[in-house]
């Protein structure tokens, strides 16, 4: 039986190990104890395809491992069933410390660190891996996410997103920085922030949130280059622009053990509505209840499907 080509194809290099550890609170200078720890393969595009997973849609995610660390992620990973195709390099792959307060879900603490540097050649190894595969599977969609080795130059997301777009592919991307300002250049389908990347990004001055605010980034992410935009905004839910219309939306009743991978899921659960062929607004929506669902886990970009459908039941949408 030939091997069915991924409708979904992530692109995030940067793998990480994910250890999340929940202590009673946190405290500068202290000795901690944590009262449970778990360890995950991780980076946000091993959690957008554990999210997709949760609801029966399968992803290839593309990523570049290193040392012993990344000889565990790539076990974790494989061992849970996801589907991933790697680049092996020398250094030590990345960990993320996600400490969270058990009290207090928003006071958490995320220490990512950098992952390896490249050797001339490595990435431009790993950019051709990527390129050739989507030349073979031809994917409905293909998403960029999250931090570049440390050598890589901030475009490096360009020439995938570019080729990705030539294949006819729904081109996401989610990052920040520099790397967020290049792959606009791209026109990317939807671009997926938070509020402070999104501002940061097109070098708006920071300031309190307000609807305004909010309306600049939607709109200055598609004057950049975006045609969509989502712009995620925490435990207010999120805000997304497209064709011509702005909305803002959140659900109720959300148990918060923590944060992190949220968005991730959040972005599974857009593409899962919007590959369906479900209006924009509807997937978002759906983006809504997958990442407030995930917040109610301890593992980055897990959730409950049922309980997602239970959180949909509660959304609110208004015009912004």
């Amino acid at each position: 039986m030939p091997e069915l080509r991924p409708k979904i194809v992530v692109v995030s290099p940067n793998f990480a190990l994910d250890n999340v550890v929940a202590v009673a609170h946190i405290t500068a200078g202290a000795i901690l104890r944590a009262s449970s720890e778990h360890v995950s393969g991780g980076g946000k595009g091993v959690n957008v395809a554990r999210a997709l997973r949760s609801y029966g849609e399968e992803a290839e995610v593309f990523g570049i491992v290193a040392g012993a660390v990344g000889t565990s992620i790539r076990k974790l990973i494989e061992d849970e069933g996801l589907k991933i195709r790697v680049v092996e390099v020398s250094g030590e792959s990345r960990i993320a410390t996600i400490i969270v307060q058990a009290d207090d879900s928003e006071k958490a603490l995320v220490i990512n660190g950098p992952g390896p540097a490249l050797l001339t050649g490595q990435w431009d190894a790993y950019r051709d891996l990527v390129i050739t595969a989507l030349g073979a599977a031809s994917p409905e969609a293909v998403i960029c996410t999250g931090s570049l080795p440390p050598t890589v130059a901030a475009d490096g997301y360009n020439d995938i997103l570019d080729y990705a777009r030539e294949l006819g592919a729904y081109t996401v991307v989610d990052a920040s920085g520099d790397i967020l300002a290049a792959a606009l250049e791209t026109s990317p389908c939807l671009v997926k922030v938070n509020l402070d990347e999104a501002t940061k990004a097109l070098r708006h001055a920071a300031g309190p949130r307000t609807v305004s605010s909010v309306a600049d980034a939607l709109d200055g992410l598609q004057q950049l280059g975006a045609e969509s935009a989502i712009v995620t905004l925490g435990k207010d839910g999120a805000a997304a622009s497209h064709g011509g219309s702005r909305k803002a939306g959140h659900v109720d009743g959300v148990s918060v053990v923590h944060t992190t991978g949220a968005g991730d899921a959040f972005l599974a659960g857009f593409l899962r509505g919007h590959l369906r062929g479900n209006d924009f607004f509807d997937a978002f929506g759906d983006a809504l209840a997958a990442g407030s669902a995930s917040c109610e886990t301890q593992e980055p970009g897990r959730l409950d499907v049922a309980r997602a459908a239970e959180l949909r039941s509660t959304l609110q949408t208004r015009v912004l």
